[in-house]
């Protein structure tokens, strides 16, 4: 799976898989397939790196990038299927503290639909 494509549109969710590379040669690319698949009813973004085997600190720029789009335009980002190395990144960088990470899709739509997921834009100091 080279490109990112849309898993699920459903209301105001979209699940993007992102591909098996996410690196300093395709973040842009990436970045753009994501930001078409954000539809104006969109309030929550879940992620999936299921597919991604290859991602460097372009693909963590990527996502905090993601991140921050999301803030400003009030809409929930949820990483899931993060492969150990993914995970391990996030956790070593603290982005963990600010990206919010589950296990599968279905359980970021679960935490979704239970309102145990940040709905609010978290407040950045300046």
């Amino acid at each position: 799976m080279y490109a990112c494509s849309v898993r699920v549109r459903h209301q105001d969710v979209v699940v993007v898989d992102l591909p098996l590379i996410v690196d300093f040669y395709t973040e842009r690319e990436v970045h753009g397939a994501v930001m078409a698949a954000l539809t104006d009813d969109c309030r929550h973004l879940v992620l999936s790196l299921d597919h991604t085997r290859d991602f460097d600190s372009s693909g963590l720029s990527l996502l905090l990038g993601l991140w921050r789009h999301t803030q400003d335009h009030n809409i929930t980002l949820s990483l899931t299927d993060l492969p150990a190395f993914i995970d391990k990144m996030l956790r070593i960088t603290a982005a963990d503290t600010v990206l919010a990470t589950h296990p599968t899709a279905q359980d970021a739509i679960y935490a979704l639909n239970s309102g145990t997921a940040q709905y609010q834009p978290m407040v950045r100091e300046a």
